[in-house]
């Protein structure tokens, strides 16, 4: 149908606008076009966890700390826990592909050093304090460490004479000791005597004459000349003296 001259063109509603046609997709190679957000890294590459980051860190932080602590004496000893720690941390670090070589490395190095120096360090100390103890005590005089007989009073310390005297109406059997010298099975029947010079355990002399029948018996100690103790009784009797009384 032919338009007649002068015709008005229609006129489009207010606020209408014609429908576009969408832009065609470009797709650019390497990378998707779904719309998923870019991580920033290459197809296939793995970014660098905490922990990988962590390790190596650890790991020399510990290797400097046991190497400048392992040169005091016992107290150097920390540097075997701490090159222990340096040393596992750098072995974890370097068999993961997330994380550096180089701290892991370097810190797993000192913790070595500083683990073997501690040790050796802390060996010469010994050794040191070991030998400086011995020649101190070989110092000490001799009457502290001569035994137990030297610290007694004088009066303990020196000889005396002993004299043991039983009597027994039947047949006895005596027991003395007096030091060092001591019977337990010594037959008797009457009086008997036996005398002892020398040196007794605490100034110490002990007798005792026992019978087998019920007759009178009895025992006396005397120290130096002096009677320090003397008992009677029936059957058996038993006596102890000390040089002082």
């Amino acid at each position: 149908m032919s338009e007649t001259p002068g015709t008005p063109e229609p006129q489009q509603p207010s606020g209408y606008r014609p429908p576009q046609q969408p832009a065609p997709s470009i797709q650019t190679p390497g990378y998707p076009t779904d719309g998923r957000q870019q991580s920033g890294y290459p197809q296939g590459y793995q970014p660098p966890t905490p922990a990988g980051k962590a390790l190596p860190v650890v790991a020399l932080v510990l290797g400097i700390l046991a190497i400048l602590l392992c040169w005091i004496p016992f107290i150097g000893l920390v540097s075997v826990l701490l090159g222990l720690g340096a040393v596992i941390c750098g072995a974890i670090a370097l068999s993961r592909r997330d994380s550096s070589k180089v701290m892991p490395a370097i810190g797993g190095s000192l913790g070595v050093l500083g683990l073997v120096a501690s040790i050796v360090v802390s060996m010469i100390a010994f050794t040191a304090v070991s030998n400086a103890f011995k020649e101190d005590l070989n110092k000490i005089p001799t009457e502290f460490s001569s035994g137990f007989p030297s610290i007694l009073p004088s009066d303990l310390d020196k000889e005396h004479t002993f004299k043991l005297v039983t009597s027994s109406a039947a047949d006895a059997v005596v027991k003395y000791a007096v030091g060092e010298q001591a019977d337990s099975n010594v037959p008797i029947k009457g009086n008997w005597e036996k005398e002892i010079t020398g040196k007794a355990a605490l100034g110490l002399a002990s007798l005792s004459v026992s019978s087998s029948a019920a007759n009178q018996v009895s025992c006396e100690i005397f120290i130096d000349g002096k009677s320090v103790v003397k008992r009677s009784g029936t059957g058996s009797v038993f006596c102890l003296g000390s040089v002082r009384g």
